[in-house]
């Protein structure tokens, strides 16, 4: 079950459709295609879904080929711009198409006028998707357990290889596909738009395509030198101790939590000592299950937490709880990551852009030690077990460079955001000459449905000019109050 925790590193847009028939051939590389009326879970209203068919290897352009499916969200207007928004979802290992909904509410005032288009990218969703069974259905819900580690992601890696190669499915191999079914759809130039990972893959967009581009809204962003999941140690660290320091300014969390970092070090000391078996109810069935309680499932749920303001304001209320002897407010955080990862990564796409892209530059840090940190050295642990059985692709020379382009584009970031906070947008917006970084300081991770985002978001990508875009308006958006527990009546 540490399997699932291990691998939030960036983070999901927290619907299923109909795969389109084949067509005629449309290019040696994209042969099969084809587009039908089709609904998406979420959206009122009908899309258009297709498919395009390209080699999986494609250096070769030989060997096995694989589908892309895509959805398109065509323009409300009559006299729409010609210019669509394609969308690249998070994770890494989401499907856009599943997130569709998710992004729609936030950025329909867009759609009024261009179209949107949600491309799963390889291996995600219905694109060759490379998912894994994680046995999630055990008796004992031992989230700590990293005993069966090795032997899931070998099942994973044996399930993959059965219609894949997991080493072609990086994020540049990716953008390939991306463009084909851009040329596949008819348009010239484009918009993008990516969260948390689909950042790093709309840079790697601008970087191969330049011309192909109109502007760039990058929302959480993670550049390629990220180093996941080593950047968790000061990024999550940073964000564990603005929570503490925000606790301790408001009259209600001080006073129920007077010292929430010493709460959580007393928890995960004892638990360290001795790992609690507790019984609750399952938050999604309400079925009595166990859950084995350690120092790891404590600090996966503040991690999973603190990615959503709103429920990073439960944390001292669950540590609390649990000091008292009540686990049941902590466990479920635990299943609010878990579950969310369940049902919406690809595990083995996340490996293949993890383990390629991120942890060979992780493997030569020399990772910061401290006796006040939370988050550690175990905390790339896992995910060096996992990489030591996955096979890794290659990426490009120039991969780790900045991205230098002339294309406007928008970075957003989430000031206490544990995972891409402003300090990684700050290091990519050198290489853009007209971008221009807004943060809203009091936001978790993805801030374009927060506040008045969407409207800096649409005037941004109708003037494709970031200079006109004040982003005064972001630092009005409050952090959430902090939950406090209904006080027992007399």
């Amino acid at each position: 079950m540490r399997f699932l925790s291990s691998v939030l590193a960036l983070g999901l847009l927290s619907a299923c459709y109909a795969p389109a028939e084949p067509g005629a051939n449309i290019s040696k590389v994209a042969e099969k295609s084809a587009k039908k009326p089709c609904r998406v879970a979420g959206i009122d209203i009908a899309l258009e879904c297709g498919v395009i068919e390209v080699f999986e290897n494609r250096t070769s352009n030989a060997g096995r080929k694989i589908e892309i499916h895509f959805a398109v969200l065509r323009a409300k207007s009559d006299r729409k711009k010609p210019d669509p928004l394609f969308i690249l979802a998070g994770g890494p290992g989401q499907s856009a198409i599943d997130a569709a909904p998710l992004v729609f509410g936030a950025l329909d005032r867009i759609n009024r006028e261009r179209d949107m288009v949600f491309v799963d990218q390889r291996g995600t969703g219905k694109s060759n998707a490379l998912t894994c069974d994680l046995g999630v259905e055990e008796d004992n819900y031992n989230f700590g357990d990293n005993s069966r580690l090795v032997v899931d992601v070998k099942a994973c890696l044996t399930k993959a290889r059965a219609h894949a190669d997991p080493t072609l499915y990086t994020t540049t191999i990716a953008m390939q596909d991306l463009d084909d079914v851009r040329k596949f759809l008819g348009y010239d130039k484009i918009n993008l738009w990516g969260a948390s990972y689909g950042t790093r893959a709309a840079l790697e967009y601008l970087r191969r395509y330049p011309n192909n581009v109109r502007s760039a809204v990058l929302d959480g962003v993670a550049p390629f030198n990220l180093m996941l999941p080593a950047s968790f140690i000061t990024d999550g660290n940073a964000a564990l101790a603005s929570l503490i320091a925000e606790c301790a300014k408001s009259a209600e969390c001080a006073k129920n939590s007077p010292d929430l970092a010493a709460d959580i070090r007393m928890l995960l000391a004892e638990l360290k000592r001795r790992p609690r078996e507790v019984e609750i109810a399952h938050p999604r069935t309400a079925e009595k299950i166990k859950v084995t309680m350690t120092p790891t499932v404590v600090l996966s749920a503040i991690r999973g937490a603190l990615y959503v303001a709103n429920v990073a304001g439960l944390v001292p209320h669950a540590i609390n709880a649990a000091v008292k002897n009540d686990f049941a407010p902590l466990t479920t955080l635990v299943f609010f990551i878990n579950l969310a990862v369940q049902d919406q990564m690809a595990i083995g796409m996340h490996l293949s852009v993890v383990c390629a892209e991120d942890f060979p530059l992780v493997e030569k840090l020399q990772l910061p030690q401290s006796t006040q940190n939370f988050y550690g050295a175990e905390t790339i642990e896992d995910t060096q077990r996992m990489c030591a059985i996955w096979p890794r692709g290659e990426v490009p020379p120039d991969y780790y460079e900045a991205v230098k382009s002339d294309v406007p584009v928008l970075l957003l970031s989430g000031g206490i955001d544990p995972a891409t906070p402003p300090r990684h947008a700050q290091s990519v917006l050198s290489g853009l000459a007209r971008g221009k970084h807004l943060v809203a300081p009091h936001v978790g991770h993805g801030i374009s449905a927060q506040g008045c985002a969407p409207d800096l978001i649409k005037r941004f990508v109708e003037d494709g000019n970031a200079d006109k875009v004040d982003g005064a308006c972001l630092a009005k958006i409050p952090r959430p109050m902090f939950y406090q527990p209904p006080t027992a009546k007399s």
